[in-house]
């Protein structure tokens, strides 16, 4: 092989090289942008969620919940918690154990509200002498609480599996 063309097929692999370091820099700069946008809509939506529990124990501390005031959060809550798992599932596999938890609290705290308005409106003295105020407060503490461990585990590195869409 002659010297040019040996020059020439160097250059030419430096060149590919070059291509193809600066298409996975691309790839790999473009996946974190997707993974910080996915996060932070994660954590925009985890927010508007735990308004929910926040609301509750404001109104319980005010001296009481009202129907009504529990099914308007319940409504935005429940839209929230439907993003949250799409999210969770698409992007951020590694959440799963911290999201059951999230869904088993929230189920939890949707079920005690919805028999103690059975009560409320069916058996009032058997509501006025259940500890509802404190069930409720601990209810609503531990889906604080469950809030609490999804925003820390979002933090942790290698949460987001970009590229396979989980």
């Amino acid at each position: 092989m002659s010297l040019p063309l040996s020059l020439f097929l160097a250059a030419l692999m430096g060149l590919l090289l070059a291509a193809v370091t600066s298409a996975l820099l691309i790839r790999h700069q473009r996946r974190q942008g997707e993974a910080l946008a996915q996060q932070q809509t994660f954590q925009a939506t985890l927010a508007r969620y735990a308004v929910w529990a926040a609301a509750l124990r404001s109104a319980l501390a005010a001296g009481g919940v009202t129907a009504d005031m529990t099914e308007e959060a319940t409504r935005g809550a429940q839209d929230a918690l439907l993003r949250l798992q799409a999210l969770q599932r698409h992007h951020f596999p590694a959440l799963e154990p911290a999201m059951a938890r999230l869904r088993q609290a929230d189920a939890a705290l949707r079920e005690f509200l919805t028999h103690q308005e059975h009560l409320r409106l069916h058996h009032a003295e058997a509501w006025l002498a259940s500890a509802h105020e404190a069930r409720l407060d601990d209810l609503a503490r531990g889906l604080e609480d469950a809030v609490e461990a999804l925003e820390i585990a979002l933090r942790q590195p290698r949460v987001f599996a970009p590229g396979t869409g989980r």
